[in-house]
């Protein structure tokens, strides 16, 4: 076998052994988060929210952003266009419990593709913090960093269970009064509705 092809074949090997290391990481990951989703509340309120003020041109909002132990993680306001609220939610079915992660907020005049990422807003380190408890297992937090960089560049196989869900508002039932303090809550068992706080 002369240098090229030597090259060639270490090369190929090198690409094949990282090829698998990255599938059993991955699987590995998966497995340990199924086994301990279950340590996770049922329910948890990532974000809560207060309509500042509203107009038919603009919506004027607070968010602010929680761990599992109701600590505030971060809170900022956001100006958008329109009459009507979004937020927009990545959800994980993990062997029948879910994850939900708060993506995008935009309005009726932003299209939901445009809309403002929410990730680096409890993105500590790629750790999702709004899933941050103490106590909480190195092993956990590892496969919900994993699954967190899946969900931030989309990055899914054919094979991976997801899909997406969005609560909104709808203007003509005015569903969110200016100065009222509003939390989404989500479900490991499934679901995400707002609730008045």
């Amino acid at each position: 076998m002369n240098n090229k092809h030597f090259i060639f074949v270490l090369s190929f090997g090198i690409l094949l052994l990282s090829f698998f290391s990255t599938s059993c990481n991955r699987k590995e990951k998966i497995k340990i988060l199924e086994e301990k989703i279950a340590t996770l509340k049922i329910e948890n309120v990532p974000l809560r929210f207060k309509i500042l003020s509203r107009d038919n041109d603009k919506i004027k909002v607070a968010i602010k952003f929680y761990d599992m132990q109701d600590n505030v993680i971060e809170r900022f306001e956001k100006q958008l266009e329109g009459s009507e609220l979004s937020f927009d939610f990545y959800v994980l079915n993990i062997n029948g419990r879910y994850l939900a992660f708060p993506s995008k907020i935009f309005s009726d005049k932003t299209a939901p593709a445009m809309g403002e990422s929410l990730f680096a807003n409890y993105d500590r380190k790629g750790f999702p913090e709004i899933y941050n408890f103490k106590g909480i297992d190195l092993k956990l937090k590892e496969s919900l960093s994993f699954v967190f960089e899946k969900v931030k560049t989309g990055d899914f196989k054919p094979d991976d269970k997801y899909f997406g869900n969005m609560v909104h508002d709808v203007k003509e039932f005015q569903s969110y009064k200016t100065d009222q303090i509003y939390k989404i809550v989500t479900h490991t068992k499934g679901g995400i509705e707002i609730i008045e706080d």
